[in-house]
């Protein structure tokens, strides 16, 4: 069977189109490239929530088991004491004004 001219030319194009559609279609190479970032972005995030679960996993298992972390939490955290402790709270004085004359002195 003997292809003619137009024949031809129709084939070039039905390839070219089909070329086309394969790169920009829908699910086309540009597809799959950006499902490969969108696949890198899912698993860099993933990683993220991972490490914040054993985090927080330790903060738990500290919570069971550990009571001093509970006491640093309480004292620090909640400004508790034990009933032979005693808390300070010192104000945080700024330096005189030159403004006012006023002077600091230490004894």
């Amino acid at each position: 069977m003997k292809l003619n001219a137009s024949g031809f030319y129709l084939a070039v194009v039905a390839l070219m189109v089909l070329a086309v559609w394969m790169v920009w279609g829908d699910n086309g190479f540009n597809s799959l490239v950006g499902l490969r970032e969108e696949k890198a972005r899912i698993l860099e995030k993933t990683r993220e929530i991972e490490a914040e679960n054993r985090g927080i996993e330790n903060i738990i298992a500290r919570l069971q088991h550990d009571g001093t972390y509970i006491e640093h939490l309480a004292k620090h955290g909640f400004g508790l004491a034990r009933k032979e402790e005693f808390i300070f709270r010192f104000a945080s004085h700024a330096p005189a004004s030159k403004d006012t004359g006023a002077e600091v002195t230490m004894p």
